[in-house]
């Protein structure tokens, strides 16, 4: 952790290593943690591995990809306050709402979606967390500066007409790793392709 953490915090998380597939008669990788979904791709920025990263303007915690934090030897998306993410440091007297997502296709006959990743954050319990969600193409989340209050369950949706799949905090010591599978109907994916987005909050 770094020298200046506190429990009142804004929250300091890394992400990486996402994997999105369909689990049906045959797995079909959809974001490949090896690639895109580890950040490995050209210079590791998210435009690069196919990601768009909502950090607003004046927005003081944003979202950065790189090798900054140090519990993963690899390229992460995490948090900072320096304006060119070179620390993995963060400003705990301004809340930051940031986001960044990516559209995927899901495949027709497709019974169910498959995902994992690892992260690892730290915080104040419901004030200071990453969420997962998943919703349609046409919503557009937006960034916020000054954020305050808590959300309590971390699962309630940060971003309105979303499906939550993950929702973390509390865990400063080492990497956690997360998984789970999310019937394909709920994204009316029964006999033709479905485009979702997926969101990192």
């Amino acid at each position: 952790m770094k020298k200046n953490y506190t429990l009142k915090v804004a929250y300091l998380l890394i992400f990486p290593l996402l994997a999105v597939g369909f689990i049906g008669q045959s797995q079909t990788t959809l974001v490949d943690p090896t690639g895109a979904g580890g950040f490995e791709l050209g210079t590791g920025s998210f435009a690069d591995n196919g990601w768009t990263v909502v950090n607003g303007s004046g927005v003081t915690n944003q979202w950065f990809t790189g090798t900054a934090p140090t519990l993963f030897t690899s390229r992460s998306a995490y948090v900072s306050n320096d304006l060119t993410g070179s620390t993995h440091n963060y400003l705990t007297s301004s809340g930051s709402l940031v986001h960044f997502y990516r559209d995927i296709t899901l495949p027709a006959g497709q019974t169910s979606l498959s995902y994992s990743y690892q992260w690892y954050g730290g915080g104040e319990s419901t004030y200071d967390f990453i969420q997962i969600s998943v919703g349609s193409t046409s919503i557009n989340p937006s960034a916020q500066s000054g954020t305050s209050g808590s959300v309590s369950p971390i699962t309630t949706p940060i971003i309105p007409g979303t499906t939550v799949i993950g929702a973390h905090n509390l865990q400063t010591s080492s990497i956690q790793s997360a998984s789970g599978t999310v019937s394909s109907a709920n994204f009316g994916n029964c006999s033709s392709p479905a485009t979702i987005r997926l969101f990192i909050t």
